[in-house]
């Protein structure tokens, strides 16, 4: 391996036997002297590469700046700024006037200083106010503070939504709405949409399309009414409400609808 000092960098920028004959002979004979130049170049290329983004690391580390002031109980000429429970920004020139609850990160102003910029503001935890020491004043990124209040407002916006309605489960004996089950004897969810019904209060008639051709000409007509077709049983009348197939939620949402 070839370790290169800074020294080795900024020789190998130099062309190729610009030196004398008895230092291009200290160069090892497995190289030529361009291969070797060239390859001396491209590890120094890395290395500043590496330098350059370490730079770059510590620039944006100190994006933020160290505030040049501190502020006590009795600051004066400063403006201080809280975020409600709302979400809204307070203003007083008074820190005595924050509530406590909300003096863990202020922002604040003062006369002959920097206010911040479009990039950040200063801010102060005004919690340890009344013992009457400095208070470290702090650079925060503006869009935090700013979306201190937003967080706030979302809160507020999302505690005022009302739920999304629900409809209650219909109780058994509250209804007396008469309903039929159109279907045939071996057919189960037939025989559980009846049961729930009449667990609803529902007066049932149960009609077997099978055994009476005039319930399954019924059935059809009524199927034919409501814009429905198909075969499929259970079909079930809910006081005039045509429902295909058996399903609890479609039964109680039929029921309430009867009892209007």
């Amino acid at each position: 391996m070839i370790r290169l000092d800074a020294a080795s960098c900024e020789a190998a920028r130099l062309k190729p036997g610009g030196g004398s004959r008895s230092s291009n002979r200290t160069w090892p004979r497995a190289f030529s002297l361009p291969i070797f130049f060239g390859l001396m170049s491209l590890a120094c290329g890395k290395d500043e590469e590496k330098s350059g983004a370490q730079k770059s690391q510590s620039s944006a580390s100190a994006t933020l700046p160290s505030a040049d002031f501190t502020v006590d109980a009795s600051t004066k000429g400063a403006l201080f700024t809280w975020v409600d429970g709302e979400g809204s920004f307070q203003i007083t020139d008074n820190p005595a006037d924050v509530p406590v609850d909300a003096r863990k990160r202020v922002r604040v102003v003062l006369e002959g200083h920097s206010p911040g910029t479009s990039e950040y503001v200063f801010v102060v935890d005004l919690t340890d106010l009344q013992s009457g020491a400095p208070l470290a004043v702090e650079a925060l990124a503006r869009a935090t503070w700013e979306g201190t209040g937003k967080e706030k407002r979302d809160q507020r916006v999302a505690a005022l939504k009302p739920p999304p309605p629900v409809d209650p489960p219909v109780g058994p004996g509250d209804i007396g709405v008469d309903a039929i089950v159109y279907g045939a004897d071996w057919c189960k969810p037939c025989h559980l949409a009846e049961d729930y019904l009449k667990s609803k209060g529902a007066r049932v008639v149960k009609k077997d399309i099978e055994e009476d051709p005039s319930a399954a000409s019924e059935m059809r007509q009524k199927l034919k009414a409501a814009g429905m077709s198909g075969s499929s049983i259970p079909i079930v009348d809910v006081g005039g409400t045509i429902l295909r197939g058996f399903s609890e939620r479609a039964i109680d949402a039929a029921l309430r609808q009867a009892n209007k």
